[in-house]
């Protein structure tokens, strides 16, 4: 039940964070938050860390749908 609450925690924080930040058109910066390295990292340490990192990830950019600064175009997406 642990590894359930952990999770949700972390899709919550992942929203929060992409709402506080690329929803307001606001980019996470490299040096603030290395995205793509979390996700290296998570896929070489093992399955059960990517059931973490994934959604956490995909909620930041889920909130990202309406900003200016994340468009399809995006390095930060392209490198994803």
């Amino acid at each position: 039940m642990a590894n359930y609450s952990d999770r949700t925690l972390l899709k919550n924080l992942g929203h929060w964070l992409g709402l506080l930040t690329l929803a307001k058109n606001k980019p996470i910066l490299f040096r603030e938050m290395d995205v793509k390295g979390l996700i290296y990292e998570s896929y070489h340490k093992g399955a059960q860390e990517l059931l973490y990192v994934i959604p956490f990830v995909a909620k930041i950019i889920e909130s990202a749908s309406k900003s200016r600064v994340c468009v399809c175009v995006c390095l930060f997406f392209i490198d994803l």
